[in-house]
């Protein structure tokens, strides 16, 4: 018989929207939970662990990961297993790391992949990344979404020119092989260098295979400001005709002057049964490259930013807001230079300019900030990690209570200045939007973190307390998180066994699995 464990006298939420926590017991045996109720202690062998009244969730599923790499890294995935994270979903926003050929690792390894913490990618294939993972181990469990940008990058590196029929062939073999080796999904960053390049016969072949083969589809969209309902009708277009399911990553409206834009969005993604996730912070974390037009970026990368007439133009974009591509948001003139901070880059902690603004960096270099970007890009060789201030608490909120949603932390491992979402962004919800100001009920709340995800995932033994689920489980003190004595997360079980137990997390136990349903 596998080893048993009693958890006895917690309050039980299940992870259902709509139900009312309860008293009560949960039995596990081996990696799965076998009773949920009024249970006896009457079995010799079996642990028992006493709740004393407090909480126990499902392990949250960060629905919109960029962990893909943190196994290999020292540090592992510690911070997200700290704040109850039990699975991860990897490969998003079009950014990951299988499939990959020979022939392409060194550039996007160099301008692609931020906190890598391998010399070198040690594998080509969706299937042996999965096995270099297992041979590893996992800290948590983790499902992989096949990335459309590095597959376009491997048929095309940087060229904006649109495949040949034999390339065509080829980048369409390579989606198939992904999905039958278990990416559970594909996902689109069309604001990103190369997948902004993509025409409509490529993207539209990813729709019909992702539901030839049942995969969901995560999208960032290629405006998340003033084009952003325009790109949302690009989906909803592509959509047409299948049934994939679609949910859009880290939903944001960039800039006071978009925020009214909010109500139709939110109108069009239910209107069209899709879905969302988003973190609850009024600010964000990604590659400082984006503040670049896509037009200027090529094979060559960002070699343009070295003719002072690219950069003079670029100023002038920059100054007017005179741009009509809707791939691509322009922050600077959105947000301006002074809610643009450095939080990363590829040469490691810079005290000089770390934790400042771009507006500040310019001015203790005697420099306009738009150089002062430019010239950072070139140095830093595009590796450069940004925190943007685009949107309002209202707007948050607003979000967070549309029962569409889910949530996703969007973390990005950069070694300095951190974003707080790779850390904390569930108890921040628990403690700000759950128990302070009430914007959504504890059961609201756990259902976005855990149930709504394994749903959308297609998940059928995660994301609830149930008998038969995984014993993916997260036990939580209100008191500890409201008192300021930690995070409220105590223990945390995955598949059954203690990855963090009574505050204390064990970086050398490996519980976690490869989900590739």
């Amino acid at each position: 018989m596998s080893a048993r464990i009693l958890l006895k006298n917690f309050i039980i939420v299940d992870g259902q929207r709509d139900s009312e926590s309860f008293q009560g017991d949960i039995l596990i045996e081996g990696d799965r939970i076998i009773k949920v109720g009024q249970l006896q202690a009457d079995q010799p062998s079996t642990r028992i662990i006493q709740g004393d009244n407090s909480y126990i969730f499902p392990g949250f599923i960060d629905i919109h990961s960029h962990g893909d790499l943190m196994n290999f890294a020292p540090e592992g995935l510690s911070k997200k297993v700290k704040q109850g994270i039990t699975t991860e979903v990897a490969g998003q926003c079009g950014l990951g790391t299988a499939p990959i050929k020979e022939g392409v690792k060194s550039g996007w390894h160099q301008h692609m992949i931020i906190r890598n913490p391998l010399p070198k990618i040690p594998w080509n294939s969706v299937a042996e990344y999965f096995s270099q993972l297992q041979q590893r181990g996992l800290d948590n469990n983790l499902a992989y979404f096949l990335p459309h940008g590095l597959l376009r990058y491997n048929i095309r590196k940087g060229s904006k020119e649109p495949m040949n029929a034999e390339e065509f062939e080829e980048f369409r073999d390579l989606a198939i092989k992904s999905f039958e080796e278990g990416a559970i999904g594909l996902s689109l960053g069309l604001c990103y260098f190369p997948a902004v390049y993509a025409d409509s016969r490529e993207l539209k072949t990813l729709f019909k295979l992702a539901d030839k083969y049942n995969k969901i589809i995560s999208v960032h969209l290629r405006s998340e400001a003033t084009g952003i309902l325009d790109s949302l009708d690009e989906i909803i277009n592509l959509d047409e005709g299948t049934n994939c399911r679609i949910n859009i990553s880290h939903l944001k409206v960039i800039g006071r002057s978009n925020e009214a834009k909010l109500d139709k969005l939110l109108e069009k993604i239910a209107n069209n049964s899709f879905t969302f996730d988003s973190y609850p912070y009024t600010f964000g974390n990604t590659s400082l490259e984006i503040i670049i037009p896509p037009e200027f970026i090529d094979e060559q990368w960002l070699d343009a930013l070295k003719d002072n007439q690219v950069r003079e133009e670029l100023k002038e974009i920059y100054q007017t807001g005179a741009y009509e591509n809707i791939s691509w948001d322009n922050l600077p003139y959105l947000l301006g230079w002074d809610n643009i901070y450095i939080t990363g880059l590829n040469s490691g902690d810079r005290g000089d300019i770390s934790g400042l603004s771009i507006k500040a960096i310019g001015d203790r270099l005697g420099k306009e900030p738009a150089d002062a970007a430019f010239d950072l890009l070139l140095e830093e060789d595009g590796s450069i990690l940004m925190q943007d201030y685009f949107m309002e608490e209202s707007v948050v909120k607003k979000i967070l209570s549309n029962q569409n949603g889910s949530i996703g932390t969007d973390s990005l491992f950069s070694k300095t200045n951190q974003h707080p979402r790779t850390s904390s962004a569930y108890p921040r919800i628990l403690k700000k939007y759950v128990f302070e100001n009430q914007t959504i009920t504890l059961a609201e709340a756990i259902n976005k973190f855990s149930q709504k995800s394994a749903e959308k995932l297609g998940l059928k033994d995660r994301g609830e307390i149930a008998p038969g689920m995984k014993a993916d489980l997260v036990i939580f003190s209100k008191d500890e998180l409201l008192n300021g004595r930690g995070n409220g997360i105590q223990s945390v079980l995955i598949n059954g066994k203690f990855k963090q137990e009574e505050g204390i997390y064990h970086p050398d136990r490996k519980p976690g699995e490869i989900i590739n349903k």
